[in-house]
């Protein structure tokens, strides 16, 4: 799941959503669920702490520089809103 940003309202209103329907998502055979974001390491283990309770099989992924998401052709400039490049 790519997000714009950590500790932004909407992502970390939308992100919930996601740990809670986990038990739906692994009946179709997901197994794991990421949580991407261009953000460093030590921001996307807060959020985690703050959203995620321990043992919970979603994973928070730091992608500092969005190289991941560029690669995947889902970076944009979000400059005026969050001060750089972010993920779709």
């Amino acid at each position: 799941v790519g997000v714009p940003g950590a500790f932004t309202g909407t992502c970390s209103a939308q992100v919930p959503g996601y740990i809670a329907a986990f038990e739906r998502f692994r009946e179709k055979g997901v197994q794991n669920i990421y949580v991407v974001a261009v953000n460093d390491v030590f921001c996307m283990k807060a959020w985690k702490e703050q959203l995620a309770p321990a043992g919970t099989p979603v994973h928070f992924v730091a992608d500092d520089k969005g190289a991941f998401v560029g690669a995947l052709g889902m970076l944009f400039d979000a400059s005026p809103l969050l001060g750089g490049p972010r993920s779709k």
